[in-house]
């Protein structure tokens, strides 16, 4: 059965799809030629697919304990989340000097109007190397299942070659700390 025959047969046994098929596939030919926006989003080409920018630019992060690679996607998913998205996030607040993004939206909002003490409080976390490291340490030895001796977190950041193929264009030692215990 082709598309006609379906929206005859729906015009003799049920007038309302039919009328509402006809006013949708009118509406989405306007919308997506003369507007330029989508009725459905499933209708989206970009939301499936884009053109993959030449330079494009990703990062990812390294952890080396007692001197081997750990391999955070072994763990449970929400273990290795954790991990990663709080590597992560020490990476980026060391990259900007232990300040959030939205620390100075939050002081543009208010006037800067509140007292220093409430801005730290709100975002300063797990952005000194010991606040971290006293945090990681004992998280990742219950994943790890051995005593960790050292730990050491690279920063690495990619680029597309002309196959877009990654290679690693930078790779930054973020923190290097070694445990006595």
């Amino acid at each position: 059965m082709n598309f006609i025959s379906f929206l005859s047969i729906t015009k003799k046994k049920w007038k309302v799809f039919h009328s509402f098929s006809i006013i949708f596939i009118v509406g989405t030919l306007v919308c997506s030629f003369i507007v330029r926006q989508s009725v459905a989003p499933f209708y989206i080409f970009s939301m499936y697919s884009y053109v993959f920018p030449k330079d494009s630019y990703m990062s990812s992060s390294k952890i080396i304990i007692n001197g081997k690679e750990f391999n955070t996607f072994n763990l449970l998913k929400a273990k290795g989340d954790i991990i990663r998205g709080n590597v992560k996030r020490f990476i980026y607040l060391k990259n900007n000097k232990g300040k959030d993004k939205y620390y100075y939206k939050l002081k543009q909002m208010t006037g800067n109007k509140l007292p220093d003490f409430f801005y730290q409080k709100i975002f300063i976390s797990n952005n000194t190397e010991t606040l971290f490291t006293k945090w990681l340490k004992p998280f990742v030895e219950s994943q790890y299942h051995n005593k960790i001796k050292s730990i050491k977190i690279y920063s690495i950041d990619f680029l597309l070659d002309k196959d877009n193929r990654p290679y690693i264009n930078k790779s930054t030692l973020v923190l290097n700390q070694k445990f006595d215990d």
